[in-house]
């Protein structure tokens, strides 16, 4: 039986199909849908040498992520999905996993970009990550090739 569903999303519209998805299981079991983002630390270099960013971009950027869930839980209320959005700071494959846990869903559904090549190579796969080590059934959805 599912009752929790994570949806974990990177706001991109290569993530839009994935949420189609979490949806439509969310509806289909009347499960409750986490919509997770997970925020990275980059590095910054700046005049005095290399940290992380400065508190007050990273207080934009917080600001503008909880925007995005914000507006993404409200759209999927007003269809009558029960959600709630989160946001967290570290490496996507690793705090997904955390997240799950902590919240004890069923699935995790996400996008995937479909990268092959170098692209893989260097960027890797958070999906293929998550799946690999997940706990739980991880739903991989695959965004469409642009044409």
């Amino acid at each position: 039986m599912i009752r929790k569903i994570l949806f974990a999303t990177d706001f991109s519209p290569g993530s839009r199909p994935a949420l189609a998805h979490a949806e439509q299981l969310a509806r289909a079991t009347r499960a409750e849908l986490l919509v997770l983002h997970v925020r990275e630390e980059f590095p910054f270099v700046s005049a005095e040498g290399m940290g992380y960013v400065p508190a007050e971009l990273d207080a934009l950027q917080s600001a503008a992520v909880a925007a995005l869930l914000e507006e993404q839980t409200g759209e999927l209320q007003t269809r009558g999905v029960a959600c709630r959005g989160l946001s967290v700071l570290g490496a996507p494959h690793l705090r997904i996993a955390d997240v799950a846990a902590e919240e004890k869903v069923d699935i995790i559904v996400l996008g995937t970009h479909g990268r092959n090549g170098l692209g893989r190579l260097f960027l890797g796969s958070v999906a293929e990550r998550v799946a690999r080590t997940s706990a739980v059934p991880v739903l991989v959805v695959r965004a469409p090739s642009p044409s």
